[in-house]
């Protein structure tokens, strides 16, 4: 098993700050290749290392490349999750061992993407000076602490941070499944 990256850009990747998820992006959704408003969390670490003009050309040609590699990728997995919800979404039975053959297939795209979004991570990182990194590991740190004072505001129930508490707890929010009460 590979062990998951620990630097300040790859960090975020590997909580999925990075990248927008594939299938919004692919659909349009996320308002750019990577997300939020065009560049998502890396945008704005990138405000905060204030890049040179020389230093914004370089990354805008990295994340130029990355986009025109990733978006077939990002073809293959909705094909593969649109295959998927047709069979499952069908009248037949299921064939769980096909389900598990398009499963694994979406598993190695998203290995696939990974791989990428910590190669351009990596390239984007190199670029910046040590001050320049300095003060995107001080916000870097300061937005870890806000994230772990807003999960300590919401404490997480025996299915996850919005699941019901039990057969009595409260009815899931809607578009979180069940009916509601």
């Amino acid at each position: 098993m590979k062990k998951r990256p620990t630097s300040i850009l790859g960090g975020l990747l590997a909580a999925g700050l990075f990248f927008a998820p594939a299938s919004a992006r692919a659909e349009g959704r996320m308002g750019g290749p990577f997300g939020f408003d065009g560049m998502g969390a890396l945008h704005v670490l990138l405000r905060v290392a204030q890049p040179t003009p020389d230093q914004r050309r370089q990354i805008h040609e990295i994340l130029s490349a990355d986009r025109r590699e990733v978006e077939p990728i990002f073809k293959q997995q909705r094909q593969l999750r649109e295959q998927m919800a047709d069979r499952i979404a069908a009248t037949g039975s299921v064939d769980r061992s096909a389900l598990d053959g398009l499963a694994h297939q979406l598993a190695q795209l998203d290995d696939q993407l990974a791989e990428r979004q910590l190669d351009t991570a990596l390239r984007v990182r190199a670029l910046l000076t040590p001050e320049q990194l300095a003060r995107v590991a001080e916000v870097h740190q300061k937005m870890k602490a806000l994230h772990d004072q807003m999960r300590a505001l919401v404490p997480e129930g025996p299915m996850g941070p919005m699941g019901p508490e039990g057969p009595d707890g409260p009815p899931p929010p809607c578009g979180m499944g069940g009916e509601p009460r």
